[in-house]
């Protein structure tokens, strides 16, 4: 059942004249009634009795109206609101990406290119690497800015900064008038980290593995101000990213890990579908983050 022989037969219902319809509609008349024919066909009745020249509905005719205006109508509805909705994404950005680089998000991506299209607006999701990513994946974000290089297959990224990690102590520890030291001299320290699942906690993890040691961790958190704040405190020592350590608590020391075999550096990558078409303002905000950050690792893998 068609859309237009749909709303065809709802205003012969409505004027009962088949030359008006087919003028108003600009077809032919043996076009119309065709259409007609084809639908009375597919309900399985007539919906029509003719009287004079003119088409009356019949009883069938007169219940189908009712269901077929209500039908019309809410097409009709759908298509203005999903008409609204593209007006509106033509200039929304949906980002995804992980606690520890929202500073950087911010920073580096969205204030920058709010001031150079102060039209758009931007919807973020935190989560893990692999909750941001099956979101791009699935089309629920635009982009992913994230540490965890990401399967080549049907996406492209371009590399934007380095995510720094130091050892953050508090003002009494032994280590706190250092500015480098070894990760595995906190190794009997009590480590306060990231909750389970997240990337700074899976690289907390990593890095005392490489240095050696299993981190005896006695809190988790979700967030990464109330970890400085315990640090702080001397309750346990953590790894932190370098976007916040030049947040308060002031009295937290961070101190270069500089262990052999300690990889406390990551790639920061934006990343995107490859095989999915971008609205204008996404593009120019793909344009911007390439030639703001010189494309530094660009893959196209589809």
């Amino acid at each position: 059942m068609k859309y237009h022989e749909l709303s065809w037969f709802i205003k012969l219902a409505e004027t009962q004249h088949e030359t008006w319809i087919a003028d108003e509609m600009d077809i032919t008349q043996p076009t119309l009634s065709r259409a007609i024919s084809r639908l009375e066909r597919e309900v399985g009745v007539p919906l029509f009795s003719r009287v004079g020249r003119r088409l009356e509905l019949n009883e069938y005719g007169k219940v189908f109206y009712e269901y077929a205006r209500s039908a019309v109508t809410e097409l009709e509805i759908g298509q203005i609101r999903v008409a609204e909705l593209a007006s509106k994404a033509q200039h929304h950005i949906r980002i995804g990406t992980l606690h520890g680089l929202v500073p950087i998000l911010i920073q580096s991506l969205v204030n920058p290119f709010h001031t150079l299209s102060p039209d758009t607006t931007f919807y973020f999701r935190l989560g893990s690497p692999r909750e941001i990513l099956n979101e791009l994946q699935r089309g629920h974000l635009d982009f992913i800015l994230t540490t965890t290089k990401a399967p080549r297959k049907e996406v492209s990224w371009v590399t934007i900064d380095q995510q720094i990690f130091y050892l953050a102590v508090g003002p009494e520890h032994h280590l706190s008038d250092r500015t480098q030291a070894q990760l595995s001299e906190v190794a009997s320290d009590n480590f306060i980290v990231m909750r389970s699942g997240t990337a700074i906690r899976n690289l907390t993890m990593t890095l005392c593995h490489q240095a050696g040691f299993t981190p005896n961790v006695v809190l988790e958190s979700s967030e990464i101000a109330p970890i400085r704040s315990l640090v702080s405190h001397g309750i346990g020592v953590s790894i932190i990213p370098k976007a916040y350590t030049a947040r308060e608590p002031e009295n937290v020391a961070y101190i270069d890990i500089v262990d052999e075999g300690v990889s406390h550096a990551r790639d920061i990558d934006v990343v995107w579908s490859s095989n999915r078409s971008q609205l204008p303002t996404m593009e120019r905000f793909l344009e911007f983050v390439v030639e703001a950050f010189d494309g530094k690792t660009r893959f196209d893998q589809k």
